[in-house]
């Protein structure tokens, strides 16, 4: 369960988990596509900054030591599940929250994704 801890609205949003081959920057993803307010376009390159990510606040020793997150607020266990596959397989996991009221923004997302290499591992929608 993901819980949302800043601004809430109605508008909804679908988040992808993505998988690349080399590491992509938010820089190059916005030269194609630009991100509103409320977007995400997250790399993870190592595991530590994916466990961070998904519990919202630093790696204490426990968690480096057990190499789980102590709770699931920046992404969903699911998504960590996937995320956390794409590293063990040597490859880049990254994470995209688009708004999904907009379907040829999803669509120009999911084609952006293709193109500059990567594989959608896992969609999920608010």
């Amino acid at each position: 369960m993901k819980i949302k801890t800043d601004f809430v609205t109605n508008s909804s949003s679908t988040m992808f988990v993505v998988e690349f081959e080399e590491i992509r920057s938010r820089k190059e993803f916005e030269e194609y596509m630009r991100l509103r307010t409320g977007e995400y376009f997250r790399p993870f390159p190592n595991k530590m900054k994916l466990i961070k990510y998904t519990q919202q606040e630093d790696v204490d020793w426990i968690t480096e030591a057990t190499k789980r997150p102590h709770k699931f607020w920046g992404l969903s266990e699911e998504e960590f599940k996937v995320a956390e596959s794409i590293l063990d397989e040597g490859k880049i996991p990254v994470y995209i929250q688009i708004d999904r009221n907009n379907y040829e923004r999803r669509e120009g997302v999911e084609t952006l994704i293709m193109d500059l290499g990567g594989r959608i591992r896992h969609t999920e929608s608010d």
